[in-house]
Formats: C-alpha cells, sequence, structure tokens
C-alpha cells in the first residue's frame, strides 16, 4: 500500500509555509526538537518551525494539555468527524487501547496542518465547528498519567493517524500489506496522481510532528531514532481488526458501504485513562445524544457497539444576523458569520426531567458545569465559554446575547400564539417546567435570561377556551368535579388554566410557584 510521505509533508512545511530556503541547514524538518547546538551551529527544528523558540517543550506542552479534561478530549474526535462531513461515527476502547473512526472526507494537506497546530482551522466557513477552540492537541492528553506529557516527551507517545479516500486502502491496511511512502513530483505526472490518491498513514509525535512508520528522525537530543516502529503499527492494526469484527462481524456490504472514506485515529492509553473514560460515560453519552440534534450530517455514534441514539428535541432555530445593531452590541469572535441558535426541548413535557439534569447550554457539544435545571437546552455557535469549554463565560458578550436570545424564544411564541396553539403550549411548557436560577454559580442568568422569559409567561397565560389571560393573578387551577359557570357567580374576571391537577401536576405544581405564576 502506497502512502503520502510524512516526510514530504515536513519539508512541504518548511519550504512552503515558513518560506524557508530548502538549502538552509540552519533548519532540519526531520529533528523533532526545538533546537540543537552542534559545533557552535544552533540547528532549528520541526518543534520550532510550529511553536516558535520553546526550548523546554517539557515546560510548555502543559500550557495546551491542562485546558481541558480527558473527557472533552473525546470530543475533538467527534468535532472532526462533524466538520468532515461524517454520517457514522465510532469509538472502541479497553484497558490499553482508544480508537475513534470516522466516515467523512479524508484530511487533505491543509486539514494535516491545523490538527498539528493550535487553535488553527483551515475550516473556513461558518457551519464548521473547527473555528472554534483550542483544538486536537487536547486528545494528546489520554496517552499518559494526567496531562501524558512525561509519556509525549520521554517515551514518544502519541496518536497515529490512518486517513483514507478508497476502501481498498483500508482493505490494505486490515491485510498488514507492505507500506511504501510516495512523494509528490511535478515531473512524474503518475507519481503525483499516485501521490495525490495515497491514504495517510503517520503518527503524531510531541503533537505535532508527523511520523511514518519505521522512519528513522532526529529526536530530541539529536540521536537518530524510529518514532513510530512496526510494532506500534502491529498494535494499532490487530485492535482494529478486533474491534470491527465485533461490531460488523460477517456483514461486509455493510462494512464497505459505510467506509469508503473515513479517517481513524488509535493510541495507547495512559495510566488511569480508561476508568476515566468509564467515570464519564454517561455524561458522554447523553451529551453526544442531545448534541446530535444540532450536528448536521452525523446519523449515528456508537461506543464500544452501543448505539447511541438521538434524543429527539423539537427545534427553535434562528440567527443574528452580522449587520444587526444586536450583532454588533454582542460583539462574538467571528464577526464574519451570522450568529445561530437552536432552542431544544421534548414535544413531551413529561420527559423534562432528563433535560433539567442535563447540561443546559451547549457550543455544538454540552458545556458540562452548565446543570442549571432548565428544560430546554441552548446551543449557539458564539457563546464564550471558559478555556475548559465547561462553562459560559461571564462576559459582554454573553450578557448581550443571552437577552437577544430570550427574545428571540418570545418571538416564536408570538408567532406561535396566532398560529400554533399546540407548539406554544408545548413551548410554554418547557419554559414553565424550568428552574429558577437562583443558586450562587448561575444567578447572574435571572436578570439577563430567566426574567425576561418569566415575565413574558405571566402576561401570556393559557386558559381553557382557546384563551390567553395577561394577568397570572386572574387564573385560576380548575379542581373540581363538577362543572362550573364562574360567570355565575360574579367572577368574569377569572379564567381556568389550561391545564389541570389530575393529568398535569408537574405543570400546575410550577405555576402554583411563588417564584413563578
Amino acid at each position: 500500500m502506497k502512502i503520502k510521505s510524512a516526510k514530504s509533508f515536513r519539508f512541504w512545511y518548511k519550504t512552503k509555509v515558513k518560506n524557508i530556503e530548502k538549502e538552509n541547514q540552519s533548519y532540519n524538518e526531520n529533528f523533532v526538537g526545538t533546537y540543537h547546538t552542534e559545533n557552535g551551529k544552533k540547528i532549528k527544528g520541526f518543534f520550532e518551525m510550529y511553536h516558535g523558540d520553546k526550548p523546554d517543550i517539557k515546560t510548555y506542552l502543559p500550557s495546551i494539555l491542562k485546558i481541558a479534561e480527558d473527557g472533552q478530549a473525546i470530543y475533538e474526535f467527534l468535532q472532526n468527524a462533524v466538520d468532515c462531513n461524517s454520517t457514522h461515527f465510532y469509538i472502541f476502547y479497553d484497558e490499553k487501547y482508544f480508537l475513534a473512526i470516522n466516515n467523512g472526507e479524508p484530511f487533505d494537506i491543509e486539514g494535516l496542518k491545523a490538527v498539528l497546530n493550535i487553535a488553527q482551522t483551515t475550516k473556513k466557513t461558518c457551519d464548521k465547528i473547527g473555528r472554534f477552540g483550542i483544538g486536537f492537541k487536547l486528545v494528546h492528553r489520554l496517552v499518559g498519567k494526567n496531562e501524558g506529557v512525561n509519556e509525549l516527551v520521554e517515551q514518544y507517545k502519541g496518536p497515529i493517524l490512518f486517513s483514507w479516500s478508497k476502501f481498498q486502502d483500508l482493505q490494505a491496511l486490515l491485510y498488514k500489506k507492505q507500506i511504501t511512502p510516495c512523494f509528490p513530483s511535478s515531473k512524474n505526472e503518475q507519481q503525483h496522481k499516485d501521490f495525490i490518491n495515497a491514504p495517510y498513514l503517520l503518527k503524531i509525535v510531541l503533537t505535532n510532528f508527523p511520523a511514518e512508520p519505521n522512519e528513522i528522525v532526529k529526536d530530541l537530543q539529536f540521536k537518530d531514532r524510529v518514532v513510530f516502529s512496526q510494532e506500534e503499527l502491529n498494535e494499532f492494526i490487530d485492535f482494529l481488526n478486533a474491534s470491527l469484527t465485533n461490531v460488523f462481524k460477517d456483514n461486509f456490504k455493510q462494512f464497505s458501504n459505510i467506509f469508503k472514506q473515513g479517517t481513524m485515529f488509535f493510541l495507547c492509553l495512559g495510566e488511569g485513562k480508561k476508568e476515566l473514560l468509564d467515570r464519564d460515560y454517561e455524561d458522554l453519552k447523553k451529551g453526544v445524544q442531545y448534541s446530535m440534534n444540532t450536528l448536521k450530517r452525523l446519523q449515528k455514534v456508537y461506543i464500544n457497539g452501543e448505539d447511541i441514539g438521538k434524543q429527539t428535541l423539537d427545534l427553535e432555530e434562528f440567527e443574528i444576523l452580522k449587520d444587526s445593531q444586536e450583532f454588533a452590541l454582542i460583539n462574538p469572535e467571528y464577526k464574519e458569520c451570522n450568529i445561530k441558535v437552536s432552542f431544544g426541548y421534548y414535544r413531551n413535557y413529561k420527559q423534562s426531567e432528563k433535560i433539567k439534569a442535563s447540561p443546559n447550554f451547549y457550543k455544538y457539544f454540552p458545556m458540562g458545569d452548565e446543570t442549571n435545571g432548565f428544560s430546554f437546552i441552548i446551543h449557539c455557535d458564539s457563546f464564550s465559554n471558559e478555556a475548559n469549554r465547561r462553562k459560559l463565560q461571564k462576559d459582554n458578550t454573553n450578557k448581550h446575547l443571552l437577552p437577544v436570545i430570550a427574545n428571540r424564544i418570545i418571538s416564536r411564541l408570538d408567532e406561535y400564539k396566532k398560529t400554533n396553539r399546540e407548539q406554544f403550549l408545548r413551548l410554554y411548557a418547557c419554559l414553565l417546567l424550568s428552574d429558577v436560577p437562583n443558586k450562587q454559580n448561575n444567578e447572574w442568568l435571572k436578570p439577563i435570561f430567566y426574567d425576561i422569559l418569566l415575565n413574558y409567561l405571566k402576561n401570556n397565560v393559557p386558559v381553557q377556551d382557546n384563551a390567553f389571560s395577561n394577568s397570572a393573578k386572574n387564573v385560576k387551577i380548575k379542581d373540581l368535579k363538577i362543572e362550573l359557570n364562574l360567570s355565575d357567580f360574579g367572577l368574569n374576571h377569572i379564567q381556568w388554566f389550561e391545564w389541570e391537577s389530575d393529568n398535569d401536576f408537574e405543570l400546575v405544581k410550577e405555576a402554583k410557584n411563588k417564584e413563578k405564576l
């Protein structure tokens, strides 16, 4: 099997991206480190080309890897799958190994450049997740204890990437066919065509150095070393074969249809990482189930063979236009794209407890610390979240964005009030069932978001006979066994609440809450 040469990528990066003359002996793209002094001359390596003058790599890497937790690294694989338009995504892991596979568009040279860098993406379109966050660096945490720095620097551990455009290449890998690196050529058309069509098969060392199998490079001490051994490649292929066999067994047709193209990442798990993945599994599962409502083409997610089915929600979707006054006031990080918002809730309000126990705010994936007891989720691509991605920032962007979102929800309610009472009632119920954000960690949401919605609920109470009341104090709960005409008692101003005690206990309870209606 022919593969794209990782050596040729490093040469391309040196000469075409960094514009370093190929004859310049002070740069060595086959040296993994920052710089090495030999005979009084400083030789700069590939790490320096990517990250600048960072002589102590072991001290530098934690500044990247400590930003988020191990569970967040899983979302990086899923993010890559979504951005390359995958329909299927698989994760397999055990005590020793981790494997993520998608069937999206394979990596090109610009994509590989981006995945090796920090907070950089080639994905310029507004619907790509990859324009957000620190990026793929986080997955390197999984190779070792804690942040994995010792394993990255001292043992040269790192993920293996395989990205293919033809099913035959995946078959060749599974059958352990002989591997031959190929190079681009401006003179030999067939050689260049072979290179373009070949898959990537490489190991990422020190978070940014791509090495091909059995290639000899210069290590941090500037000594010859094979950093991607045949033994590692065999471990990868054996685990891949075992994982796919467990899922597809003898169903070759399904297997070949799904994986005509795709990308996979394999790594040896560090000490304690399986236990952490197991511990976070249920949260990960719920996060994926809700995220799938807003993740474009992604249809199926499997973790160790379990089908993580989507929790289907009703979605209210809207955009804040980039040339609007609201947009200017919000001042999001990305000025070239409209702000996209999705508000999701269960069609049957009796399922709302499931959302209340889960994170409520999403920037494609859940912010794990934002469990506020709301009966809905809100995804927005312009939320400002903390560096660890688990919480909203209490900054001006969110303080201007959240009131706009609340008012857009109100506009949608007003629309349904006129045209679709059933949908109005569903949306109203999910808002009424949401907890008041009055805890120390979320009370800042109350005046800028929750109170705006609550004020609308009080002035637009659904009552019986397809009507609405603009005064919550004039609405009463019907808890009678007999029919009673209120006008007979001079109570023309009183109306019965839409929902009654027997059938809708949860809603009636919340309506009676003094902090609400």
